[in-house]
């Protein structure tokens, strides 16, 4: 449930572009909460999922076990094309492919080249839902409640395979660029690796909202996983009342999600 991790993934289509930003552990994987928001979002708007660490059959299988009220939401949008899938981990391959082969034989496939076609595939991917949403708009059976796209980029980390030598900044511009490329109405979810902490003063300066998913300082509980706290920095991803910081136990279990003490999907 949004309410026990004080999100609100819904927002008014003439409001500015919002991100947010999902940090995790090694041993505290933000997986669960990542497949739960997809699920979420394609019950109401056009989502694009850009896969770079794991497979996008295995977020959407995750999707099904944790997202109890949004089973086959992400199957459903699928069908419908307002869920487009960009695989981030074909570009990687290209820039690892290209930095082996040397400099003289990349050609038109240089390292630094493969953070643009990434960029061209979101843009089409992002038309490509946009569009999905207005032909389902008409039909009376669509639950779509908001033309906001939701833009996932599944891995950051792994976005520096794109360009392989260079300094970072290149890849940040292109996540910077995600929000302001497509004008209002854009919602752009970035998860990330805190041990890595590859884009870490990145995300200090550009998320809205970053939620932290944590191990226990306390080693392990039998009912209790880890922590995801929550902090607003803005009023975008808030919802009415709530603390701009909160934290909630959770614990992964066959059922689903349970947050401190209460069993409830996402």
């Amino acid at each position: 449930m949004l309410d026990a991790l004080s999100l609100d993934l819904s927002g008014p289509s003439s409001a500015e572009s919002r991100l947010l930003a999902i940090t995790d552990h090694l041993d505290a994987s933000s997986s669960w909460l990542v497949a739960a928001l997809i699920a979420r979002a394609c019950e109401h708007r056009g989502v694009v999922v850009v896969s770079l660490e794991r497979n996008f059959n295995e977020i959407l299988a995750v999707g099904r076990k944790v997202a109890r009220g949004n089973r086959e939401s992400a199957a459903a949008a699928l069908a419908r094309g307002t869920l487009v899938h960009v695989d981030g981990v074909a570009f990687s391959w290209l820039a690892s492919s290209d930095a082996s082969a040397g400099e003289e034989d990349a050609g038109p496939r240089a390292v630094g080249d493969n953070v643009s076609r990434l960029t061209a595939a979101v843009c089409d991917a992002v038309a490509k839902t946009r569009a999905a949403v207005a032909r389902a708009s008409a039909d009376p059976s669509y639950a779509g409640k908001s033309d906001r796209t939701c833009v996932f980029i599944d891995g950051a980390d792994s976005l520096a395979l794109l360009d392989k030598g260079g300094s970072g900044a290149r890849v940040e511009c292109f996540l910077d660029s995600l929000s302001r490329s497509f004008g209002n109405g854009m919602d752009v979810v970035v998860s990330a690796h805190a041990d890595v902490g590859t884009h870490a003063d990145w995300i200090d300066e550009s998320a809205d909202c970053v939620m932290r998913v944590e191990p226990l300082k306390t080693g392990s509980a039998e009912d209790v996983h880890g922590t995801c706290e929550t902090t607003h920095r803005s009023n975008v991803w808030r919802p009415n009342g709530c603390a701009r910081r909160s934290r909630v136990g959770y614990a992964l279990t066959e059922l689903g999600v349970k947050f401190d003490g209460a069993q409830s999907g996402l």
